[in-house]
């Protein structure tokens, strides 16, 4: 960061300024004459030695005399940042510049503060904070000479964006009229489902896999292998190879999955594959049989806890997560033995909804301990009630000042067409309120073009995480701004579904998604 102030040599005849540079430390004194007008007379100070120092805002401004007599120096002059004039040295500063995998992020400093910054080609903007630090990224973004010019309007520099392979115009089709078929991933599931036999409850049975093989021509990313469902906790995958693998055409990986039922009775589950390719998820149907063990009575409906915070009698549901006020949460009730399906009921806090499915969603909106009574009813009309609480605060105080935060990341979200329309969404991460010293971030998720009823519910995910729903009114919709507390992403994944978890009918579909890249 530089700034000038005039200097002036033998007042009565033609004032000579001088620049002068402001170092973090200290102020210097440049020879050479700059310009010959001032608009105001100057005001004098002596000079006693060859070192003139005047307090400047808790610093000092020194000047040394190396040729003749230096009789005063302007000091009622405001410091002007950035390049003034002639010779000063460009003031903006890349400190870093990179472009990897679409995603651009250009840091600096030494910018005007608070002010917009451009970064050509492509005309992306930002902004300054008020001591001229900069931070901006955008997705996807594209260079043809992975070349970038970054400006606040006064100043200007270049750098060269690191991990940057040049993008070149697409080449001349080829003269064959015959058109060549595209490369595309393709995935296959062996077996399509997997059955397990008989298993005494509370014992586990031999592993059975499920084979995922790249049947396209093209690389396929296979962001998770998960099992979902009716009864997911009953199947373990212990072995899983797929996840977050890429698999070449003609590649296969395998996911082993074992059975362990909580109790007796038909237990069902679907396993999920998320990818690239087209259709994605495919999924596979997991149904097994859970047996009483020889000698033993089958034990009462009960409320399953084991995920929540107990104490006393009283379990609390939002233990070892967020929950603030105003600021969507949700969690599940699931029952053990009696016989499916069951039916929930319950008084939950203010702002908050219990379905029948035993899926709890919503926003409290009151602080504080409030305590519920929730009761489960099986199909022969037996039930069971716990009694649970909620504690809800508020949110995190913004970082302290002076603290470097995390800017604002945007993700693009895509997916496959849907009769005939291509939906699309953006997921924004506003961190400029959360650093290491404390503080919070923001996520917006939105989404237009979807070719969905009115008033369909989508579900959005954080790396499965649920952080809201979206209502769509003419094919678009937003989610309610989530506060993520003291967490900040970085190659997070977003996922939007086309519907809540315990909708009826077929399985929850991803219908846009990306990750967040830094």
């Amino acid at each position: 960061m530089r700034a000038f102030l005039a200097a002036y040599a033998q007042p009565g005849r033609r004032w000579q300024q001088r620049l002068i540079f402001l170092c973090p430390d200290r102020w210097s004194y440049d020879q050479g004459p700059i310009a010959t007008a001032t608009t105001r007379e100057p005001e004098f100070h002596p000079a006693p030695g060859p070192d003139w120092r005047v307090p400047v805002q808790g610093g000092c401004l020194q000047v040394s005399r190396r040729r003749g007599r230096v009789l005063g120096v302007v000091v009622c002059v405001a410091a002007t940042f950035g390049v003034g004039v002639g010779s000063a040295a460009a003031a903006i500063t890349v400190t870093r510049s990179e472009l990897n995998g679409g995603q651009l992020r250009v840091e600096g400093s030494g910018a005007v503060p608070n002010r917009a910054i451009t970064i050509t080609p492509g005309a992306v903007r930002g902004t300054s904070d008020g001591n001229g630090a900069f931070k901006v990224q955008a997705s996807p973004y594209s260079s043809s000479t992975c070349q970038v010019t970054v400006s606040d309007g006064a100043t200007s520099a270049s750098a060269r964006l690191a991990g940057c392979t040049p993008s070149a115009p697409a080449p001349a089709p080829a003269p064959s009229p015959s058109p060549q078929p595209s490369s595309a991933p393709a995935v296959s599931l062996t077996p399509s489902s997997l059955t397990f036999g008989p298993q005494d409850t509370g014992t586990t049975s031999a592993a059975q896999s499920i084979t995922v093989k790249n049947a396209g021509t093209a690389p396929l990313f296979i962001n998770s292998a998960a099992t979902r469902g009716a009864n997911p906790l009953d199947f373990t995958q212990v072995d899983d190879q797929c996840s977050g693998v890429t698999l070449a055409a003609g590649a296969s990986c395998s996911v082993a999955i074992t059975f362990k039922p909580i109790q007796a009775g038909a237990r069902s589950a679907t396993f999920i594959v998320t990818d690239n390719a087209t259709g994605s998820p495919q999924t596979a149907p997991i149904s097994g049989t859970g047996t009483t063990p020889a000698g033993t009575t089958a034990p009462p409906l009960a409320i399953d806890t084991q995920f929540f915070t107990c104490a006393s009698g009283v379990c609390d549901i939002g233990g070892g997560s967020n929950v603030f006020v105003n600021n969507f949460f949700t969690t599940t009730f699931t029952a053990s033995n009696g016989t499916p399906p069951y039916t929930w009921s319950g008084q939950l806090p203010a702002g908050m909804t219990l379905r029948p499915s035993g899926l709890v969603l919503g926003a409290p909106t009151t602080r504080g301990t409030s305590t519920f009574p929730v009761t489960v009813t099986d199909a022969t009309g037996a039930t069971a009630t716990g009694t649970f609480s909620m504690t809800p605060t508020s949110p995190p105080a913004p970082t302290p000042p002076g603290c470097q935060t995390g800017g604002t990341l945007r993700n693009v979200l895509s997916g496959p067409a849907i009769g005939g329309r291509t939906p699309s969404g953006v997921a924004t991460a506003d961190e400029t309120r959360f650093s290491g010293c404390g503080g919070f971030s923001i996520l917006f998720v939105q989404v237009s073009n979807v070719n969905l009823p009115d008033g369909t519910r989508l579900w959005v995910t954080l790396d499965f995480k649920p952080v809201g729903t979206i209502t769509l009114r003419g094919g678009s919709g937003a989610m309610a701004p989530y506060n993520m507390g003291r967490f900040g992403v970085s190659r997070d994944a977003i996922r939007v579904y086309d519907r809540l978890p315990d909708a009826a009918g077929t399985p929850q579909q991803i219908l846009i998604g990306g990750s967040f890249i830094r």
